[in-house]
């Protein structure tokens, strides 16, 4: 045998060995997705771990997913970030995404939302929706970077073209506002029912309120208290609220006043109102205010009135004068205390990202700020 013989003998046997080798480790991985599908996590988690260790990306990212969701394994956070990380770092898109979720979020590993951002923008720039979503809203709260309500608004754009939920009611509500963008009930109302499609509960509390209140379509109360059914149904406590108070005082709270205020826009008309005002009526007052929404925009007199609706027990007026208060936007100043509490009343009635804006805010608090919060929660 010549030479060149032997090398093309050696060349063929380890391209034969490399298939092979190929072909078993996607016979393993696909041995472990059975197992998962089938419920069996323990075999899951000791056919990944084993792929996982030998370098395999999609491995090592469902490995950190049975961590996150203890499948198979005791729950274990900083598990998750160490195969989520792994996998990142070898272009795993979704594994981007979920690592600098941890990071935003502080689980498993210490809360650092510049790194956060880093992932994210990676997993962004593949198309990750979730990674898209979350730069959305890193720009709108000027979370490690300045405010930004148009670089939010492209993010969301972007991940609500692909028909994520999240995105498509937060850009929603930023056409409803005129934040980043010119206003557009209109618009609002169909993303917010786009949105509503897909059983996001957020959504459909929206597509509700907008119902209720005759904003972007005609107001209709039967089917805002359908909408409203619905995300109660999966747990929104916003929309339990709603319901109880529609069932409870049906004038009040869907039906406009009697008066010359008929013709008035629905945040004027509250403004024009007397006193007895009920929480949503209070609520509706302040982010008018807040908002600039028919009436000069008047911050202190905004966070006045959103606290009277949040102490009436309004949810959303308690997420909004925890943003007020977070951003020093308020007559006082920052105040990360009063915030922190306000994001815990909110959290605690199923708000939005309201849990995760009171676990940010408790990470800035000292002691002595951290045992003042919880005697304003439990007097």
């Amino acid at each position: 045998m010549t030479m060149l013989s032997r090398k093309l003998a050696v060349l063929v046997c380890a391209l034969t060995f490399s298939i092979q080798a190929t072909a078993s480790i996607e016979t393993d991985f696909y041995a472990g997705l059975d197992a998962f599908e089938r419920g069996e996590y323990t075999v899951a988690h000791r056919v990944w771990l084993e792929l996982a260790k030998g370098g395999n990306a999609e491995a090592q990212f469902r490995l950190a997913r049975l961590y996150v969701e203890g499948k198979g394994v005791e729950p274990e956070d900083a598990a998750a970030v160490k195969w989520y990380r792994h996998a990142a770092v070898q272009g795993h898109a979704r594994a981007q995404a979920s690592l600098g979720f941890m990071l935003h979020a502080g689980r498993g590993v210490e809360y650092d939302v510049a790194e956060a951002i880093e992932w994210y923008r990676k997993a962004a720039n593949r198309g990750r929706a979730s990674a898209q979503f979350n730069l959305g809203k890193i720009h709108l709260d000027g979370e490690g970077v300045a405010t930004d309500a148009g670089e939010a608004v492209r993010w969301f754009r972007l991940a609500a073209s692909q028909g994520y939920p999240a995105a498509l009611t937060s850009l929603g509500r930023l056409y409803e506002e005129g934040h980043g963008v010119e206003r557009d009930p209109g618009r609002a109302f169909k993303l917010q029912k786009k949105a509503a499609k897909h059983r996001h509960p957020e959504a459909e509390f929206q597509l509700a309120r907008m119902f209720t209140e005759g904003i972007g379509t005609e107001r209709d109360v039967k089917k805002a208290l359908r909408y409203y059914q619905r995300a109660s149904n999966q747990g929104h406590a916003g929309a339990r609220a709603a319901l109880a108070l529609l069932h409870s005082t049906p004038t009040t709270a869907v039906e406009p006043p009697t008066d010359t205020i008929i013709a008035a826009p629905p945040a004027v008309a509250s403004l024009q109102q007397g006193a007895g005002l009920t929480p949503p009526q209070q609520f509706e007052r302040g982010r008018a205010l807040l908002l600039g929404d028919g009436v000069p925009r008047d911050l202190p007199r905004a966070e006045d009135w959103l606290r009277r609706a949040a102490q009436g027990g309004h949810g959303e007026a308690a997420y909004r004068l925890g943003l007020l208060l977070y951003r020093g936007h308020g007559a006082t100043g920052k105040a990360y205390t009063r915030a922190y509490v306000w994001f815990a009343r909110a959290a605690e009635r199923g708000i939005g990202d309201a849990a995760l804006w009171r676990d940010r805010v408790y990470g800035k608090l000292n002691e002595r700020e951290r045992a003042e919060a919880r005697r304003l929660l439990d007097p």
